[in-house]
């Protein structure tokens, strides 16, 4: 199924891209086109045909969604280089090979390998193209145990949050023109694909440990201390580079199992609570702190790793009380801020919250 080349330069040049087809023939070359992922579509059920394609790239990893109104089958080959991850929406039924997924179930598909899809009805799918290198040494690196069988084979992974890969698909693409608007660099690119593959790898982990609790080797404290002391100036040195709890794994050479046992031995919260207090904190020390020219709340936000400012406001006032832009405006010495609002709940209650890590 050769590509047009011309179309596929194209389409290699624009990292968000949108296609709405009423013909299936043309809806599955021109999706391949913008994707690099050889299908062919076939409509199954008669009727009419809808479909749209919607996809956003950036470094090494693609966020992709596809819905289709009618009963379709394709045939996929992935390029070596690509591994794909996907899951249906609540209301559709979707079969990868002999293989249904159902709620909260997550489909892999190794790089070079060829499988067949089907979706019944109107269907809509969302789905992660990652580099296959950079998805691997990730994969091994957090979770060796529950990777080293399915790297090369693919098969069916649960999330803990059902809902977790259409919504990191969903705000990736409403948020892209934003982001495109800005003309964000590579350095930046590189950290939404860390920290989205750190998150995903992170849910896939957790739900693996609640259907699989036992075999966790735990440390001496000694030895806990240690590491928590060496994963703590880690973050420390680099959060200022949108750190994940991958990057923090793959320094220390430990799996994200080991590491949250030593979060929770040592400092009683996991490490994405820990990471996000450090952030929070440091952002909130520049708030109180603004240089000349005023930043905005939105930069601060971005300086720190929080890549959507509504839930950076969330996290910030659920930690410390206050909205972050009343804090910016306070230590600017701007009108119209109010005193400090209290807390919205006790201290206690706030830190059982975050050690849950929610």
């Amino acid at each position: 199924m050769p590509l047009a080349s011309p179309l596929a330069e194209l389409a290699s040049q624009d990292r968000l891209a949108s296609l709405t087809r009423t013909d299936i023939g043309e809806a599955s070359q021109q999706a391949a086109m913008l994707d690099c992922v050889e299908r062919r579509y076939y409509q199954t059920a008669s009727g009419s045909y809808h479909g749209r394609f919607e996809r956003f790239a950036v470094s090494g990893l693609s966020f992709c969604r596809e819905s289709q109104c009618r009963s379709i089958m394709r045939l996929v080959a992935m390029p070596d280089d690509l591994v794909t991850l996907f899951l249906p929406s609540d209301r559709s039924a979707m079969r990868v090979g002999v293989r249904e997924l159902g709620p909260g179930t997550v489909a892999f598909q190794p790089g070079g390998s060829q499988f067949d899809v089907y979706t019944r009805g109107e269907s809509e799918v969302a789905f992660l193209l990652v580099d296959a290198q950079r998805f691997q040494r990730a994969a091994l690196g957090m979770d060796e145990a529950l990777w080293a069988s399915r790297l090369a084979q693919g098969g069916l992974l649960h999330l803990r949050n059902q809902d977790f890969l259409r919504q990191v698909v969903s705000q990736a693409l409403q948020a892209a023109p934003q982001w495109l608007s800005t003309d964000q660099n590579a350095d930046w690119q590189d950290s939404l694909a860390r920290a989205t593959l750190s998150a995903l790898l992170q849910e896939l982990g957790a739900a693996a440990d609640a259907q699989e609790p036992g075999g966790r080797a735990f440390l001496g404290h000694l030895h806990a201390w240690r590491m928590a002391s060496r994963a703590r100036d880690f973050i420390e040195a680099s959060v200022h580079r949108r750190l994940t709890v991958m990057d923090v794994c793959l320094e220390l050479g430990v799996s994200r199992r080991t590491l949250q046992d030593v979060f929770h031995r040592v400092l009683d919260m996991n490490p994405v609570a820990y990471l996000r207090m450090v952030r929070l904190n440091r952002a909130r020390q520049e708030l109180c702190n603004p240089g000349l020219p005023l930043p905005t709340v939105g930069e601060i936000a971005a300086r720190w790793g929080f890549l959507h400012p509504s839930q950076f406001s969330v996290d910030y006032q659920r930690m410390f009380g206050e909205l972050p832009s009343q804090t910016l405006r306070r230590s600017a010495g701007l009108p119209g801020v109010a005193p400090r609002a209290a807390a919205l709940w006790p201290a206690g209650r706030a830190g059982a919250h975050d050690a849950r890590g929610r």
